[in-house]
């Protein structure tokens, strides 16, 4: 029934207006007030009622889930971000104790130059004052 106003008596003796003005409805308030003239029409309004409330109670799930998603796969990427750098820095750690390592070695060589050139210093100052002992002994020989 399109038009609600050109019901018949006898349509509205079995409340087809009635139901036409349910399925009519724009709002909740509209449903409501069908319903509380036709204890049928509540039944249909409260089963309608409970049925859109469960889809949006599965809304509400779907969202939540979606967003249990979103979050787990945001904890993963935080995650793998996380191991990336603790990655990179065991790297640098190893870098810099190789680097130590061979500044150590660096320094033990250098050390050990300065060492030797400090001890070649020695037997060369060592070599001229024998050199100047010998010269001096050899100016009064002659």
């Amino acid at each position: 029934m399109r038009r609600i106003d050109l019901a018949t008596d006898e349509d509205k003796a079995y409340h087809i207006d009635a139901w036409a003005r349910m399925f009519k409805a724009k709002s909740w308030e509209d449903l409501k007030m069908e319903a509380t003239k036709n204890p049928e029409i509540d039944k249909a309004v409260s089963s309608i009622w409970q049925l859109s409330a469960d889809e949006k109670i599965k809304e509400q799930i779907r969202r939540r889930v979606a967003n249990e998603h979103m979050y787990q796969r945001t904890w993963d990427r935080w995650a793998e971000k996380v191991e990336a750098a603790k990655a990179e820095a065991n790297i640098a750690k190893a870098e810099a104790k190789t680097a130590k390592a061979e500044a150590n070695e660096y320094r033990m060589k250098n050390d050990s130059l300065i060492e030797q050139h400090e001890a070649d210093r020695r037997r060369i100052e060592e070599l001229e004052a024998r050199l100047k002992e010998q010269k001096s002994y050899d100016l009064q020989g002659e």
